[in-house]
């Protein structure tokens, strides 16, 4: 995470489905008024990652697009409301450094 209420933490997708909201019950729970319940699912299978919007009333945008389904890959910036993470799929000692700051493409992204 590398804005929002989290920034700073690292959350392993260790799980085939991770479901991010507001809701204390999902995996990752964002407090944010602009973060829905159940806002997007991220689902690990068969070496891909996919990202599914959950019909959220909030957007989810990825590399600054707006998405409702999206297969994502190594260094992909995903926003929810204030909160802002990059995906890590593999060692960055075997590939480009991905940067992590809250910039996109220079400028400051923001909720």
């Amino acid at each position: 995470m590398i804005a929002g209420p989290l920034k700073g933490t690292t959350i392993p997708l260790t799980n085939v489905e991770t479901i991010v909201g507001c809701d204390p019950d999902n995996t990752v729970a964002i407090n944010d008024p602009f973060v829905s319940r159940r806002h997007c699912s991220i689902r690990y299978s068969g070496g891909l990652v996919h990202l599914s919007g959950l019909d959220s009333l909030n957007r989810t945008f990825v590399n600054g697009e707006l998405v409702r389904e999206k297969q994502l890959k190594h260094g992909d910036r995903i926003k929810i409301g204030a909160s802002q993470f990059i995906l890590l799929v593999h060692d960055e000692a075997t590939d480009s450094a991905v940067p992590l700051s809250d910039t996109f493409l220079g400028e400051l992204i923001t909720g």
